[in-house]
């Protein structure tokens, strides 16, 4: 009977045990990941109960049934040979409240909607709590599938606003501010460019303003790339643009933004020989440990544009 019972009530046990692992923790961060998973859950049992007789014979002495462990049954391990993503989540995902925690692990989105939900909690009155928001938000409006990035942005700017009049004196609100709108700007048409173009000008002069050595030049990489992008009718300008770039790359000579909108200025006037430099000199700079994702993404742009350059050759030192 012993027997029968470990067998039988094996894969409902699988399921429960699966369940209390995720369930109420992807339910608050995110809750169409549940729904995505329902019907690998659903074909796991059934593979599961398919196997209960031949599981029942192998153990039919109710003596040796008792000292099976149940993740080593074949109906468990039936189980979990057909969800291998869903047991790649469990075993990744950070089991913490910490959003600083959640925030380093912000390439798994569930785990960055949760930094954002703990930062939001304090982000109306507190000035860390704020910028942080807008930081996140602006990962989930440039990372997260098409639908939620123009609400997460405009949230974005919205917090950031909130730590700029909170701490004016203080770079981060800014600056997340300025990279909000930007991406607002960039990819979601006309009238967002022109009602944002002004504002992020405005805001990253201001981070120069308060500390132009903050995060190693960043706001001035950030407006480099403003007079870059803007048509020169609207203020736009290229001579301004590589002072602005050199000026950042100054201050931090691997800076991942800099070097990238560099070689892109370079290579759109014809510099093609010194956009190849700067290129690879992107490939070969150490990954900051703070900005990995972002870096990945200027790395795995860039090689794509030196091979463009290249004439479809495979870069020197590309990890991918």
């Amino acid at each position: 009977m012993i027997g029968y019972a470990v067998i039988y009530l094996g894969p409902a046990f699988a399921v429960v045990w699966y369940l209390h692992q995720i369930g109420w923790r992807v339910v608050r961060q995110d809750w169409r990941q549940p729904l995505r998973t329902l019907k690998t859950l659903f074909a796991g049992c059934a593979v599961a109960l398919l196997t209960v007789g031949f599981s029942s014979t192998v153990l039919g002495a109710a003596g040796r049934a008792t000292r099976v462990p149940l993740r080593e049954t074949f109906a468990f391990s039936s189980l979990r040979a057909t969800m291998p993503s869903a047991w790649a989540r469990v075993a990744q995902a950070p089991a913490s409240a910490d959003p600083e925690v959640l925030y380093r692990h912000r390439e798994d989105l569930a785990s960055a909607r949760r930094a954002a939900d703990l930062w939001a909690l304090h982000a109306a009155t507190e000035f860390e709590p704020a910028w942080k928001l807008s930081r996140v938000l602006y990962w989930l409006g440039t990372h997260a599938p098409g639908a939620e990035r123009r609400g997460a942005l405009e949230r974005g700017v919205k917090a950031g606003q909130t730590a700029a009049r909170i701490a004016p004196d203080r770079s981060e609100g800014h600056f997340w501010l300025a990279a909000n709108m930007s991406s607002l700007a960039e990819f979601f048409g006309v009238l967002q460019a022109l009602k944002y173009r002004g504002p992020i000008k405005d805001e990253l002069e201001r981070v120069i303003a308060i500390d132009p050595s903050w995060q190693g030049g960043l706001a001035d990489a950030a407006l480099g790339q403003w007079y870059f992008e803007v048509p020169r009718l609207l203020g736009g300008s290229r001579t301004k643009a590589e002072e602005h770039l050199r000026r950042a790359l100054g201050y931090d000579p691997h800076s991942q933004l800099a070097l990238s909108v560099l070689a892109e200025l370079l290579a759109t006037d014809g510099r093609l020989a010194e956009a190849r430099v700067l290129l690879q000199r992107l490939l070969d700079a150490p990954v900051d440990a703070d900005w990995i994702p972002e870096d990945n993404d200027f790395r795995k742009k860039a090689a794509e544009r030196l091979k463009t350059l290249d004439g479809g050759r495979t870069p020197i030192g590309v990890p991918f």
